[in-house]
């Protein structure tokens, strides 16, 4: 349901249930988005959905996921502030338990049978890093942000009136960071805090998007880094995320949606699509040359399924 806030003096505020649903649907741009530039590149399929979404679909995805994934964070830790080490085992666990358990899958698979190169040290210590698929660069890059968001959670109590300074500076060294150990996409990462500012200054974000003049101020700034960076392709994807993202912003700031509460596997699975989507498409690729979108997304949901029962069965 749509509706209009009671007050002005409401924050703004994006319900758990839209979050884990816009959450999955991110994780499925993502997986479309790597299907679409194999079908692509190979010839295999130039239709005009799969060249949409093999130029942007994957870049919005991460830009959403990332969003979203600072956002939470902040409402997780206004309603209940973690230690340390209750934050990193919760946090950390909750993605990286389930990437050890995938790679520790994969790993094998990929070098025994899929003829992964694993007789040169190096190439072990490499595919190791790289976790056996190159879109694994997400999860380091999240734990990152994870660290450095804890640091947030406890200067914003002690210097309460420099929470902005701060972000800043963190958004920074992240930035710097996951550039200087290869992480990609580096340039959404604002995004992640663009979410923990949202959620921590709900009220004026809503005031400030609700005006006439910021959003088109901001609007004007992106297309013209747009216009500056048009002949590298990075900036420009990157870029256009913030296009789109802006006006659902607006579009939050002005109403809110409420959903009846949703399955929680909706919200539990986003996270396997991702895991699993890229090994399926290099496991069919690699068994039969050509990969229909409908194969693709049949032994992708079986395989999301199965990786999710066996995480549940295990308590990851």
């Amino acid at each position: 349901m749509i509706s209009k806030y009671k007050t002005a003096e409401e924050s703004l505020y994006i319900e758990r249930s839209l979050t884990d649903v816009i959450k999955m649907l991110s994780c499925l741009m993502v997986a479309i988005h790597h299907y679409s530039g194999y079908a692509i590149s190979t010839g295999y399929d130039n239709n005009i959905i799969l060249q949409a979404f093999s130029t942007q679909g994957g870049y919005f995805g991460v830009a959403l996921f990332f969003f979203l994934s600072g956002y939470g964070l902040m409402k997780s830790d206004q309603k209940t502030h973690l230690g340390a080490k209750a934050f990193f085992i919760k946090r950390m666990g909750k993605v990286f338990l389930p990437v050890l358990l995938i790679t520790t899958i994969w790993l094998p698979y990929y070098w025994c049978v899929m003829g992964g190169n694993f007789e040169s040290f190096n190439q072990i210590v490499n595919d190791i890093w790289w976790m056996g698929d190159d879109v694994m660069w997400f999860v380091k890059t999240l734990a990152v942000q994870y660290v450095l968001f804890y640091f947030y959670t406890l200067a914003r109590v002690r210097f309460p009136r420099h929470r902005v300074p701060m972000l800043i500076v963190l958004c920074v060294c992240a930035f710097l960071i996951s550039y200087r150990v290869e992480l990609r996409h580096a340039i959404s990462l604002p995004l992640f805090y663009s979410g923990v500012f949202i959620a921590d200054y709900g009220r004026e974000s809503k005031k400030y998007l609700t005006t006439l003049w910021f959003p088109i101020v901001l609007f004007c700034i992106m297309l013209g880094i747009c216009y500056w960076g048009r002949h590298d392709m990075m900036t420009f994807h990157i870029m256009f995320n913030y296009i789109f993202i802006l006006p659902i912003l607006v579009f939050f700031a002005y109403f809110r949606i409420t959903m009846p509460k949703i399955p929680s596997w909706i919200g539990g699975t986003s996270f396997d699509v991702y895991l699993v989507h890229n090994k399926v498409l290099m496991s069919l690729r690699y068994f039969l040359g050509a990969v229909p979108l409908w194969a693709f997304a049949v032994v992708t949901l079986i395989a999301t399924i199965i990786f999710y029962g066996l995480r549940k069965h295990l308590k990851i």
